[in-house]
């Protein structure tokens, strides 16, 4: 059982799935932190098959990131640190010396999960408004994301209110090796503010990521959303029930792209 983080008082919604608001309540999310660091984050498995007793080894960039021993047959590395992105080397020497190599390409989106795991929040609380007052109706929170495989991870959550604000979500993210890291999402809300009839809407996701390692370089987070017109966030139901904001509609589509280089002295 994956250890977990229980957090108390007037806090913000920390949520991979929906926007993050402020609340007085509690909080439940998954630490990995406690977890030994060649299992925190997203890691690619790296898969092989020895003839012999071998060393196998990883690398990146010349640079030995990981070594072990296997037996004769297959064998599958599981346990790279979360950090590793880009291409990676490997190499498979055999007991009577010969060698064998291949590559491995991974890249790394927020919603992707090692195989197996269970990354999960869980937050009960009420809205805190901007002078720190409880505003707003009481909501229960929680998402997931899932390990289904390798390359392949499954995602989502549901933010609920009762009559007043409902949301869910489900995506799935994709490792596509060289070729970077790709998720997707939709999301629904169904809203009443004030006296108007209810509003149902739906938004759509895309994240990418990859590393380019020639230019030491990443785009570590591309996105588009595209958003109905009565699609609300709860940060939004909110504004327009207590603030008479009405910004639901106002950002239809969005693009963000974020990335970083590497120099060298």
């Amino acid at each position: 059982m994956q250890a977990a983080k229980l957090t108390l008082g007037e806090i913000y919604l920390n949520s991979q799935v929906f926007d993050s608001v402020r609340f007085t309540g509690a909080n439940l999310a998954s630490d990995e932190r406690m977890l030994p660091p060649n299992l925190q984050g997203y890691a690619p498995e790296v898969h092989g098959i020895a003839r012999s007793n071998a060393k196998v080894t990883v690398s990146q960039q010349g640079r030995v990131i990981y070594q072990t021993t296997v037996p004769a047959g297959p064998f599958n590395i599981q346990d790279l640190h979360g950090s590793v992105r880009g291409t990676l080397d490997v190499r498979v020497e055999e007991q009577d010396g010969s060698v064998q190599t291949f590559q491995v390409n991974t890249a790394d989106i927020p919603y992707l999960t090692r195989p197996g795991y269970v990354r999960y929040n869980a937050a009960v609380g009420k809205p805190s408004r901007y002078n720190h007052d409880v505003q707003g109706p009481a909501f229960y929170s929680g998402d997931f994301s899932w390990g289904v495989s390798n390359a392949w991870s499954l995602y989502g959550g549901a933010l609920l209110t009762g009559d007043r604000y409902n949301a869910w979500s489900m995506g799935i993210g994709r490792d596509l090796s060289w070729l970077g890291a790709l998720s997707a999402d939709a999301t629904q809300s169904v809203s009443r503010v004030k006296h108007q009839a209810e509003q149902k809407g739906m938004s759509f996701k895309l994240s990418y990521a990859k590393t380019f390692d020639e230019y030491n370089s990443a785009i570590t987070f591309a996105g588009y959303r595209f958003s109905q017109r009565n699609f609300r966030t709860f940060s939004q139901f909110l504004d327009e029930q207590y603030e008479n904001n009405n910004s639901a509609g106002n950002e239809k589509e969005m693009y963000t792209i974020t990335g970083n280089k590497t120099f060298f002295c």
